[in-house]
């Protein structure tokens, strides 16, 4: 059970760390300037190294990698040590949130800023624990802002039932169907007969659309199981496949349109 919530808060350059426990108020650390380590050419290998070389370690590339991957730490630590050490505040407040364990613990990054929400954030690493984010009881992203949430309708009380959405327009760029959907099944086995699960086929967002409005009120939960990012303007965006299985982008606006 997580008792303990780190949020890491952006605002124009830069960032606060706050620290809460239970139910009382979040205590805060002092603002710092945000210099975050990852330039263009960073960004770069580290992109490479996670959708390229990952997907073929052969030939050449093994000792490309070998690089890579000590920077991965330093970058880690250096981002690390900007959050947690650059004031007592921080230091205490990483302390004493991890106390009980990192499993205890839960991360936010919030920003309106997509490049900041777009940093590889799981890259923070700690001499004591090493990378955080395999540990911590979980991780989140998050605008500042926060939306209107609709009400909700009267929901069946029978079986849980969830909307599979699996969109992989990448071909072999992208990770097998079964890398989530395994693990989600396995997750759903001791209530299995109470649950009622579907795959949405085409994975389009007029299918999408038409299996919703078809089945007002019916879907407790809705699993997108694909490529998600930020645009320029910090919208959200979703990659679904068209009717022809290509990639078909959509932000929390709108339709962006459809590649190929």
């Amino acid at each position: 059970m997580v008792t303990n919530w780190l949020r890491i808060t952006h605002q124009s350059e830069t960032i606060q760390l706050s620290w809460q426990r239970g139910y009382e108020s979040p205590r805060l650390a002092p603002e710092i300037l945000f210099q975050q380590p990852f330039d263009e050419e960073n960004a770069a290998e580290l992109r490479w190294y996670l959708e390229d070389y990952l997907k073929f370690p052969y030939g050449i590339f093994p000792d490309n990698a070998v690089k890579i991957e000590q920077k991965l730490q330093h970058w880690g630590q250096q981002l690390f040590e900007l959050v947690f050490r650059s004031t007592e505040k921080g230091r205490e407040f990483f302390q004493e949130a991890t106390r009980e364990g990192l499993d205890n613990c839960e991360l936010g990054i919030i920003s309106d800023n997509a490049e900041v929400l777009n940093l590889p954030w799981e890259l923070l690493y700690s001499p004591d624990y090493q990378f955080l984010a395999p540990s911590l009881a979980g991780m989140y992203r998050s605008l500042s802002s926060q939306g209107v949430k609709a009400p909700l309708p009267l929901m069946p009380n029978d079986q849980l039932n969830i909307l599979l959405v699996i969109a992989r327009p990448y071909d072999q760029q992208d990770v097998g169907f079964k890398t989530i959907a395994r693990p989600l099944l396995a997750a759903l086995q001791p209530i299995r007969q109470q649950v009622n699960l579907k795959v949405l086929r085409p994975p389009s967002l007029k299918a999408f659309e038409a299996e919703l409005q078809a089945n007002k009120g019916f879907y407790h939960i809705v699993h997108f199981d694909g490529h998600g990012n930020f645009d320029s303007e910090t919208q959200g965006v979703l990659v679904f496949e068209n009717e022809q299985g290509n990639e078909q982008l959509v932000s929390a606006r709108g339709n962006l349109g459809s590649a190929g």
